[in-house]
């Protein structure tokens, strides 16, 4: 498989699992019940054969939307704004995953930031390395965090977007139950 399509699908997986531990029975982060229990229901119920989908759409959806009203205008990438061609190839992909059984494991209940954290190294989204990144990044008050500065957004070969998605997505444990630290990457 192309490198560039394992990338997507590791994103995809990374942004499923953030946007599910923000929804409002988790870490109530953003406006969002798409991939919980009601959620799912409500879903299966409207979308009978794309309802998997069809939550991961609105869960990914309802996250870019908060970090766009946190972040601003800003020139910055973020998990759920990667830039181009970053963002169309993972959309394209959630066809792909989640046209069957491949939903990734998504746990039902976190109630801590650092419960997300663990949910990704398990999944061997995180590495050790990973973990030591945000701790000693200062916090802004606008609960965002500067994680770091790239100078080309575009054109991002696959290892660098993988090393920088593990680096935001840890960075997420900084949070807590309804206070959302939105990690990004400052474009230079």
């Amino acid at each position: 498989m192309d490198g560039r399509i394992q990338a997507a699908d590791r994103i995809l997986i990374i942004r499923t699992l953030v946007a599910r531990a923000g929804e409002k029975d988790n870490l109530a982060w953003w406006d969002s019940d798409a991939l919980s229990e009601a959620g799912s229901y409500v879903l299966r119920r409207l979308f009978p054969r794309s309802a998997a989908r069809a939550g991961v759409r609105l869960a990914i959806e309802a996250a870019t939307i908060r970090h766009r009203t946190v972040l601003g205008e800003q020139k910055v990438l973020s998990l759920f704004c990667l830039g181009e061609p970053w963002d169309s190839l993972v959309d394209g992909r959630i066809e792909r995953r989640y046209g069957g059984p491949n939903l990734p494991r998504v746990p039902e209940s976190l109630q801590w930031a650092s419960d997300l954290a663990a949910a990704l190294k398990e999944g061997g989204l995180l590495t050790d390395s990973d973990w030591e990144a945000p701790e000693s990044l200062e916090l802004f008050e606008s609960n965002t965090l500067e994680i770091g500065q790239v100078r080309d957004a575009h054109g991002l070969p696959p290892e660098e977007i993988n090393r920088l998605a593990s680096r935001l997505a840890v960075s997420y444990a900084r949070g807590e139950k309804g206070r959302l630290v939105v990690p990004y990457l400052r474009i230079l």
